[in-house]
Formats: C-alpha cells, structure tokens, sequence
C-alpha cells in the first residue's frame, strides 16, 4: 500500500522528473551535435564544425553536471 506523500515529498518527485527530461533532451542534442559535426566535417565546414564542437562541449558539462548530482541524491 502506498503512503501519501507529503509536500516535500512531491517536491523532490518533480525535481527528479525535470531533471530526468531535462538529461534526455541532452543525451537528445548531444546525438543530433555529433551527427552535424560529421556533416560539417565531410563538407570542410571548419567553422561551423568548431561551434558545433563547443555546444556540444557544454551538453557534456551540463550532462556531467547532472550526473554528479544525481549520484550524489542516490
């Protein structure tokens, strides 16, 4: 049987489900960026293909952050 949750409790429920779609719609980006910068890489786009390697940078910070995090909630 399920015991109601209190206030906190449903607080850190929607924390963890923002933070679970927020990491999926990195993981998301991060597979789009690396399949642009084949692209950009292929047509000899050297600059797009640098600030597509630095977005992508910061989706891997962003992601490690989480990460931490979450490992760190248990």
């Amino acid at each position: 049987m399920e015991t109601p949750r209190d206030g906190a409790g449903l607080v850190k429920e929607a924390v963890q489900c923002a933070t679970r779609l927020k990491r999926a719609r990195l993981v998301q980006l991060n597979t789009e960026l690396q399949f642009l910068i084949r692209e950009a890489t292929a047509a000899g786009d050297a600059q797009t293909r640098r600030q597509l390697q630095q977005r992508l940078l910061e989706i891997h910070r962003q992601l490690h952050t989480i990460d931490s995090a979450t490992h760190l909630q248990g």
